[in-house]
């Protein structure tokens, strides 16, 4: 603990400049890959001919749900699943496609639908810190600015309570990476099942997952960049004071 303490005091000054470099990095390649690597396989169709609704209708069938209801939303990649709304929501880039990244895409969706009828602890957890996220992030910066003004005990504890709450973001982002591979699973392990598609289809459609999930991995990545660095910023100050 004492070494990670002596890291962090010396981070310099510059360490926001660094952060912010790499989150942008992180940021922008992994969005490049994902677009990249699903116009690759948005132009392939799938033999079958099988659409991502009907791919998507079947894996939730076979699951034993019902109560879900299939929309199209607008955007390209903005497809989610709302299990409040019990709804699937499929973007123009993959609603009624029959494309391999197409498929893939609607199937990760499912499977988050199959995650919550099987009572996945991962997305159960990730659907009860949604909230708690929500405040953190901004709650947790300002306690820790306010406590920071205080040279006493009650300062160090706001700073304290500041920084908990702050790291709830990277707590939810760090639940987020098996919910995220476990959806997936799903998809490839039904797309597999189902018979409807080849080995190379299946292989397309793991690469686009694959480029997708990165995407999960970057904002875990900066998210644990930011607490380290508010670490560093209230932990040390509390100390000098």
């Amino acid at each position: 603990m004492q070494q990670i303490d002596e890291i962090l005091t010396r981070m310099p000054d510059a360490g926001y400049w660094l952060i912010l470099a790499i989150s942008l990095f992180l940021s922008i390649s992994t969005g490049a890959y994902v677009k990249k690597t699903y116009a690759k396989f948005g132009s392939v169709p799938v033999s079958s001919g099988v659409t991502a609704n009907d791919f998507a209708q079947k894996m939730l069938r076979d699951n034993g749900i019902y109560d879900v209801a299939l929309a199209h939303t607008s955007g390209e990649l903005t497809d989610n699943y709302n299990h409040r709304a019990l709804t699937l929501s499929l973007s123009d880039s993959t609603y009624g496609k029959s494309s391999v990244a197409a498929v893939g895409v609607a199937a990760h969706e499912a499977g988050h639908a199959v995650q919550y009828k099987k009572r996945y602890l991962p997305v159960l957890l990730r659907s009860g810190m949604a909230g708690v996220v929500n405040v953190g992030s901004n709650l947790g910066l300002i306690l820790a600015v306010v406590g920071s003004l205080f040279n006493s005990s009650f300062g160090d504890a706001l700073i304290t309570v500041g920084l908990v709450l702050y790291s709830a973001v990277f707590l939810f982002t760090l639940v987020t990476l098996p919910v995220e591979f476990n959806a997936s699973r799903r998809a490839i392990s039904a797309a597999r099942g189902s018979g409807f598609f080849s080995s190379s289809e299946l292989a397309g459609m793991r690469s686009v997952l694959t480029a997708a999930a990165l995407t999960y991995v970057a904002s875990m990545t900066v998210a644990l960049l930011n607490l380290l660095r508010m670490i560093s910023i209230f932990g040390t100050g509390r100390r000098r004071n």
